[in-house]
């Protein structure tokens, strides 16, 4: 039998992001993670790790050893030292951008508005309305958005 095993970084367990990936099918397999690492998680991360191994080597070693993917968290420096050994580097939050629902200008949201002077849609999408602001359910149509792996703003104006 063939054990297929990843390796995780201790940002990629310090996220939470993959456990999510974990629960869900979406990543199977051995859970791995170098020692020099497991020193490097949170104590509130800890107790999810209990069944993953813990091997002796770095993350470098061990990926060439174990040919298997590597999963990090917006670690670059990392990332571009493991993909100058040729590892298959998977970057959490470069994939997050994934469950960002489709927008396009010309789409209509809805937003609830508070006090505050800041609204979210639930996926963290930034809402800027522009224009008088009643409190409230409101529903705006996109002019405008900007988007990077890390952020996404859409620009609003309410309809009438």
């Amino acid at each position: 039998m063939i054990r297929k095993y990843f390796l995780l970084h201790s940002s990629a367990i310090n996220d939470g992001r993959i456990f999510i990936l974990i629960d869900k099918g979406l990543v199977w397999g051995t859970p791995v993670i170098p020692e020099e690492e497991m020193k490097k998680v949170n104590d509130e991360m800890r107790e999810r790790i209990k069944n993953i191994k813990v091997l002796k080597g770095d993350i470098f070693t061990l990926s060439r050893r174990l040919k298997c993917k590597v999963f990090i968290c917006d670690e670059k420096q990392t990332e571009l030292k493991l993909k100058g050994i040729d590892a298959d580097v998977i970057d959490i939050k470069g994939i997050s951008v994934l469950a960002r629902r489709c927008l396009k200008k010309g789409d209509i949201v809805e937003v609830n508005i508070d006090d505050k002077k800041r609204f979210f849609l639930d996926d963290g999408t930034e809402v800027i309305i522009n224009g008088d602001i009643h409190f409230g359910k409101v529903r705006c149509r996109i002019k405008g958005i900007l988007e990077t792996e890390d952020i996404r703003k859409i620009f609003c104006e309410i309809e009438e």
